[in-house]
Parts: C-alpha cells; sequence; structure tokens
C-alpha cells in the first residue's frame, strides 16, 4: 500500500484558528509537530476545473479554473461542492483579477458580470467539471504572522 505523508500541524498553520485551540489544527485537532489527518480540509491538492458558462442568450463560454481543494476531495465531492451545495456560482467572478481562470473568449467576464446585478447570481448559468490534479499534494500553507502577534513557540 502507498502511503502519503501528511504535512504536520505547525504553529502558524492556516488550521490554527482563533475558535479553537492555539496548539492544535481547528478542523483535524491535530497538536503541532503531529502530522494533519488525510481528510484535513486544511491539506490541499491544486486541480483543474472545467468552467462552463451557458448564457442567456444560448451563447457557450468555456474555461479552465486552477484551484485548491481539500485533498482527500475525489472529483464528485468537488464537483458536488461547487455545482449542488451551497458555495454560489457567482464566488467566480472573485477569480476574475487572479488570473487563475482562463476563457476561450476574453469577453466572458465581460458578459458575466452584467448578470450577477441587482441581487441575481450566476448558479444558473455556470457549472463545473474535474479536467485534472495539477499538484496532487497534500500541501498546506503557512500564515505570515503579523507584527502584532509576536513570535509563537
Amino acid at each position: 500500500m502507498n502511503t502519503v505523508e501528511m504535512p504536520r500541524v505547525d504553529s502558524w498553520d492556516d488550521g490554527i484558528r482563533p475558535a479553537g485551540p492555539s496548539d492544535a489544527c481547528f478542523y483535524c485537532r491535530q497538536t503541532v509537530g503531529t502530522p494533519h489527518t488525510r481528510d484535513c480540509v486544511i491539506v490541499q491538492k491544486t486541480i483543474e476545473l472545467e468552467v462552463i458558462a451557458r448564457l442567456p442568450n444560448d451563447i457557450l463560454f468555456r474555461g479552465v479554473w486552477q484551484l485548491e481543494v481539500p485533498y482527500a476531495w475525489e472529483p464528485a465531492q468537488i464537483e458536488f461542492a461547487k455545482n449542488e451545495s451551497t458555495w454560489c456560482k457567482s464566488n467566480l467572478l472573485d477569480e476574475r483579477e487572479t488570473g487563475k481562470v482562463s476563457w476561450n473568449d476574453p469577453t466572458a467576464w465581460d458578459k458575466l458580470l452584467p448578470l450577477d446585478e441587482d441581487g441575481a447570481c450566476l448558479c444558473s448559468v455556470l457549472s463545473f467539471r474535474v479536467l485534472r490534479i495539477v499538484d496532487p499534494g497534500p500541501k498546506r500553507a503557512i500564515r505570515k504572522p503579523q507584527p502584532d502577534e509576536g513570535v509563537k513557540p
């Protein structure tokens, strides 16, 4: 059996949250210095999703979005999270300036933005499909200390 070494919880780990213990991951409860659990949502992998935008006038745009998702999630879980869960598809607009979404037509963003105005959303316009794993991980983010936080042990 192929075992994967999970990243260890660090004192500056993104899993350390103010609402939880200062010496353990808020999500998997592992303490600093021990490995995160395999299903911890802080441990990530990089994937590509196909973005399909079907506009009301039957114009179709296709794009590719590179993003981080929980390491343990399978394609069906990823697609459920983006297509059917409580995540609003209009959140994709937050990616406009990141360069992590590339469209087959450079006017796609300009066509999507007006559809999201006045309380509407893009949930009936967009759909997502897993294309590939770019970086299988497992990896997790380490925060940069803020000046008022001091140094943790």
